[in-house]
Order: structure tokens, then sequence, then C-alpha cells
């Protein structure tokens, strides 16, 4: 009794009571957003970043259903479809809009459970989330980044493709009549260089807003950028009712836009492509967006401040004239163009006073082509100015082999006059005559058409003084035909001036061509210019200018074009009549 017989230890496993502080701290202090609920969605817990992000107390989130945070912003359907996965599979896991205390939204990734007891009877859902608003808002700017104009906040390129694509799918599916509109302003380039970019944007933002004010809610304004616009115009009720909208939307780009003391304004030049559903199930969208264009560049050359609708037959022209540019590119570069020459002769002596240069084009199919049958094709085309510069050089270098054969002579030749007015024309004029070091002062002489140059004097004027330093001359070709002609002779300097032919072919049908006629030469006579008479074909003709005062001519009574080996051989056999010699 009293002897000690050992120890007694109690020992106890605080693993549990480990687990549950750990699991505390998670919940605590955890940057995910927890909460947990009842069955009935009543809440029963949340964490602290919980209550941070949605802006709510504890007090306030506790006993409340979570519905409490719904931000509106999903479907009933949405919210079936997540229980329906939840109580199937016990949990869920998606990207979810949630509403904030102050009203403000946020979107998170939620990973839901159903959490159940050890006998397998439920105890509640707990539900983790992520707060991921700032990567949704980056990833909405890069998408309006990419998507949408960061001047007008219209659709872009990009966008308006997708949406063309939807609509003509949907019209194909619903036998649904749609249009594209292709819309490019006519002056606002102007705008920008006399008023400055900044003026620009205020109008294309200006211009912007009238459009979309005249469009339905279901249709699609987009920028493409400078000034081209498109609108998508889906679910056509009947394609006559597309004049209507036409109308509408050139009065809108009509408006007079305030910017600081001015007001800005340009027309525009408006495309439209149709899309009959079934019918064109083959078109792409591209091609439906070229065919807009095809038809805005139609009404553009029309008149401006217009539309036009794109036509079939127009397509197959616009493909055939694409063919034959490629074919005139192929031609160009390997020789097929050439130059004929038509001899200028004095009628009074029959002296050669120089030939003019006459494109033409040996096709490999259809034979040596005239001018007519292609120069028309590239009016506004990039080898409207690379054939000008062949012509240049082509007439140079023959210039020098005549000059070598002992034939001295001059050469004048057609120049476009948008070649004419290019900023660097005299640079380039410049770097192709030094590749000719025998070229003789003034053997070369340029014909322009006055109707081409009259919106431009101060340009021209300055051009043709540089060309007349270098030795090169001018001359008015068809002179007469326009209403400035008169007033050219003062402004310009240019030294001959060419009759067109059809004074000449007209003067035996009435009197006032003749009196016309006598005019000019006696202008031109006082006045101390060259006279040329173009179109010469008969003796009688000949016998008229001379007694006019008109001494120089060409035509096929004299010499028809020719390749240049055969001009010698014409100045051996050549000689004016007598009839004409008489008149000296």
């Amino acid at each position: 009794k009293g002897m000690f017989n050992g120890y007694i230890t109690y020992c106890m496993d605080n693993a549990d009571v480990k687990k549950d502080s750990m699991a505390n701290d998670f919940f605590n202090y955890s940057l995910e957003l927890i909460y947990s609920t009842d069955a009935n969605g009543i809440i029963w817990d949340v964490n602290q970043r919980f209550i941070e992000v949605t802006g709510y107390t504890r007090t306030e989130l506790l006993g409340q259903h979570i519905r409490i945070i719904k931000s509106g912003m999903h479907e009933l359907s949405f919210y079936k479809q997540m229980w329906h996965e939840i109580n199937s599979t016990g949990f869920w896991s998606g990207e979810v809009i949630n509403r904030k205390k102050n009203g403000s939204i946020y979107s998170a990734v939620s990973t839901i459970t159903r959490v159940q007891s050890a006998d397998g009877s439920f105890e509640r859902y707990l539900a983790i989330s992520s707060d991921i608003s700032a990567i949704i808002e980056k990833r909405q700017h890069l998408e309006r980044f990419a998507y949408y104009d960061t001047l007008t906040g219209l659709p872009n390129r990009l966008l308006l493709n997708d949406r063309i694509k939807q609509a003509m799918a949907n019209s194909i599916r619903h036998n649904a009549k749609m249009a594209l509109l292709f819309v490019d302003f006519d002056g606002f380039k102007a705008i920008n260089d006399q008023y400055g970019h900044d003026a620009g944007d205020a109008f294309l933002v200006a211009i912007s807003l009238a459009m979309s004010n005249v469009l339905r809610k279901s249709d699609t304004l987009a920028r493409l950028g400078g000034d081209e616009f498109v609108i998508l115009l889906p679910e056509l009720s009947q394609f006559s009712d597309i004049n209507v909208l036409l109308n509408k939307v050139l009065q809108a780009c009509n408006i007079s836009v305030p910017y600081n003391t001015e007001n800005l304004q340009a027309s525009a030049s408006i495309g439209c492509a149709l899309f009959n559903g079934e019918m064109d199930k083959d078109l792409a969208a591209q091609d439906l967006l070229h065919r807009a264009d095809q038809a805005m560049y139609i009404a553009k050359n029309s008149g401006k401040n217009t539309y036009y609708i794109f036509d079939h037959q127009v397509d197959w022209q616009d493909n055939k004239r694409n063919q034959r540019l490629v074919e005139m590119q192929v031609g160009l570069a390997s020789g097929e163009f050439v130059l004929y020459y038509q001899p200028k002769v004095n009628m009074r002596t029959g002296n050669l006073m120089g030939v003019e240069a006459l494109i033409r084009w040996n096709h490999p199919i259809h034979g040596v082509l005239p001018p007519s049958e292609f120069l028309p094709l590239i009016e506004n085309h990039h080898l409207n100015n690379d054939i000008g510069v062949w012509v240049i050089n082509a007439a140079l270098a023959q210039l020098q082999q005549w000059q070598n054969q002992g034939l001295n002579t001059a050469i004048s030749i057609n120049i476009h006059p948008k070649q004419l007015q290019q900023d660097r024309f005299i640079e380039s004029l410049k770097n192709i005559i030094v590749r000719y070091p025998d070229y003789v002062f003034g053997s070369l002489e340029i014909e322009i058409l006055e109707s081409g140059i009259i919106h431009n004097m101060k340009k021209v004027k300055k051009i043709m003084i540089e060309c007349e330093a270098m030795g090169i001359s001018f001359a008015l070709d068809d002179f007469g035909t326009g209403y400035s002609s008169l007033s050219l002779l003062s402004e310009l300097p240019a030294k001959t001036i060419k009759i067109d032919r059809s004074f000449i072919n007209k003067a035996h049908e009435n009197s006032q061509t003749i009196l016309i006629l006598e005019s000019i030469c006696y202008l031109a006579n006082k006045l101390a210019y060259k006279l040329v008479a173009e179109g010469i074909e008969t003796l009688e003709q000949g016998e008229m200018l001379l007694a006019m005062g008109c001494d120089i001519a060409q035509g096929y009574y004299i010499a028809k074009p020719m390749p240049s080996e055969q001009i010698p051989v014409w100045l051996d056999t050549w000689a004016a009549p007598k009839e004409w010699m008489l008149n000296t």
C-alpha cells in the first residue's frame, strides 16, 4: 500500500484537429471565393475573399438565398443545365456571371460540389470560385481591338466577313433575300488635305453615326479603312425596298459636319450587291463583297453622289477586262507592243516635218491591234504609266537609230494627262533621256489632250516648262474640240496646234465648220503657232487647208501609220501632189 507500481500514459490522436485547423485556414485565407449552402440554397458560410469581392458583410449574407448574387445575365436554361449536372454527377464547373452589392457584375470560374455525409445522405453544397473579371476585361479589350474599328467603334473587316457568312447561311437556309452596300466618299481626300487628319477623323465619326441612324437594328455598318464602309442588310422582304434605303444612306452621307469654324461635306458613291438565298448559294462572302465594290466604282465613274446595283453582264465584261489586262502585262514584258509611225509633211514642199508615234499591239492570237482596242482598258490602271514609259523609251531609241542611218527627223508621242501630271514625271523623263546620249535637242514632241489638263493648268504649265528645258516641245492635240481651246493658247507654252480630224471631215457638209477652220488657221498664224492638220484623206482637203494657211498635215492620203523600217522606203517614193505645190 502506498508503493509505486508504474506510469499510466494517456495519448490522444490530434491529426483530425490539425486537419480541421488547416481546412479553416484554407477557408478563411484562400484567394478563391468560397461559400456553402443548404439543400434549398440558403447560405451557411462564406469566406473572407467572398465578402471582399461581393461587397456584402457576413451578416448580410448568412441566411440569405444564394440568388442574392444572381446577375440576371444568364437565361433560365443556363441554371437548369447547371443544377441538372450537379444533381446527376455531383458537381458542375463553368464560367458564371454574378452581381456585387453595388450592382456591378463580375465573372468567375466556379466549381459547385454536392457534399455528402459519411452515411451518404445530403449535407450541403460547396462552391469555390475564381474572380476572372480582369481576364475577361482584357479578353474583351483584345476582342474589341481585333474585331472593331478603333476610330468609329464599328465592326471591322474581320467581324464583317464573319457576319456576312452568317447572314448568307441564314439566307440560304430560309431562302431569304439580303444585300451588301459598299460606300466610298467622293472628296474625302480633299478634307484631309485642306483641314488635316483630325478633321477627316471627325467627319468619319459623324458620318458613321448619321448612316447608323437610318439603318435597322439587324443591319451591320462596318468600316473597312480610310473612307470605305460596308453595310450588311439581312432579311429583306423584297429587293424593291433597297432603292428607298439606298437613297436614305446617300442623304445621310451628304450631311454637313461642323468642325471648328468650318463645315465639312462630301458626297458618296454606293455599290450594291444582292443575294437571293438558294439561287446564289454558290457565291462566297468575298465574291459578294467584290460585286458591291465593283458596283461602287461604276457609281463613282458615272458621276458620283449616286448608287449602282450590281449587274451580271457588267461583271462578265469586268472579268473580260481583267483577262485582257493580264495579257497586256505579259505582252509588255515579252515585247509584243510596237510603235508605228505616221509621217507629217509640208504639203507645199513635200518635205518630211516629223512623224507621230502610234502604239500597236502584236497580239499572239488576234494579230495587230490598234490603240482603240486596248488603251481604254488601262485608263485608271498602273499599266497606263508603264506603257507610257515604254513609249518614251521606244521613241528615243528609234530616233537614235534613224540618226545613225542619216535620217534626222522629229518624233511626236502621245502621253496620257494623268502620267504627265504625276509627281515624278520629270524625274522619270530625265532618267530615260540620259540613256540616249545622242539625243538631239528638240527632236521629241509630246502631244497632250486639252480635256485632260484644263483642271490643273498651273501644274501642267510648270511641267511643260521643265520639259522644254530638256529640248522637248508640246503640241495641243485635237484642238478646237473643247470649250477652253483659246484660253489654252495664252496659258500653256505649247508651240504646235493640231486641228482635230472632225473639222476636216465635216468641212464639206456646212459653212460653219469652214468658218471655224479659217478662224483657227488665222489665229494660229497671227500668234506664230505651228499648225498641223490631222486626218487628211483627199486631195481636196489638202487644197482647202493650204488656202487657209495650214501647210503641215498628216493622214491616210499622205501615208498610213507604218513600222519604223518602212519610213526610209516611203521617203524615197513620196512626192507631194502638184496641185498642192501650185498653192505656193
